[in-house]
């Protein structure tokens, strides 16, 4: 099956979205042999235990309908009644969902770099992030972040293989950061997200 992303990079291309490819910053090698970023296994991966990152992307999807629906009818409950306190309940509301968005990307962005960390994925994006923060230059730029999964094992919620990773690719994960020294950016497989550690 074919696992949607950015085209395929050899060595000598630079990313569309984002240079130097992570094996060309300055640390790698040392990251590397010391351990402190992922491998991919030659073998799909058992699954973590406990809900995959797609699973808690579909269940945050729901519950962000769900809550969308109660405060639509706050709000036309308050409309409707007149009653002052009823329209700053409404607004408490719609404050905890908007807190709630926040609070529930990033339990999904959390599992999904948690399995990158074992070396596959269950939730594939084209684009997007899981977070939003000043430091990241994507939303300067008002482009989404793109995503290349081909480095990583792509897997079902059942542990079925979808596709296998592409040998020599830097699948999705922290790397040595080519804007910050001495930090780890995450990596989409195709461009520096602006997300360090």
């Amino acid at each position: 099956m074919h696992v949607r992303g950015a085209p395929l990079l050899t060595r000598s291309e630079n990313p569309p979205w984002g240079s130097p490819l992570p094996r060309d910053v300055p640390g790698f090698a040392q990251a590397w042999s010391a351990g402190r970023m992922a491998v991919v296994p030659p073998a799909p991966p058992a699954l973590l235990p406990g809900p995959s990152a797609r699973h808690k992307c579909h269940l945050f999807l729901v519950q962000l309908v769900v809550a969308a629906l109660a405060f639509g009818g706050a709000i036309k409950l308050a409309n409707s009644s007149g009653q002052t306190w009823l329209g700053a309940a409404a607004f408490g509301l719609g404050a905890l969902i908007f807190g709630f968005m926040f609070h529930g990307m990033a339990a999904v962005g959390r599992r999904n770099v948690q399995e990158f960390e074992r070396g596959y994925t269950t939730l594939v994006l084209t684009f997007g992030t899981f977070t939003w923060n000043g430091n990241q230059r994507w939303w300067h730029a008002d482009v989404n972040i793109p995503w290349d999964y081909s480095g990583l094992w792509v897997l079902r919620d059942n542990g079925t293989v979808v596709s296998a990773p592409v040998p020599g690719r830097e699948p999705p994960g922290y790397y040595p950061s080519p804007h910050r020294a001495g930090r780890f950016e995450l990596w989409t497989g195709c461009s520096w997200a602006g997300q360090f550690r």
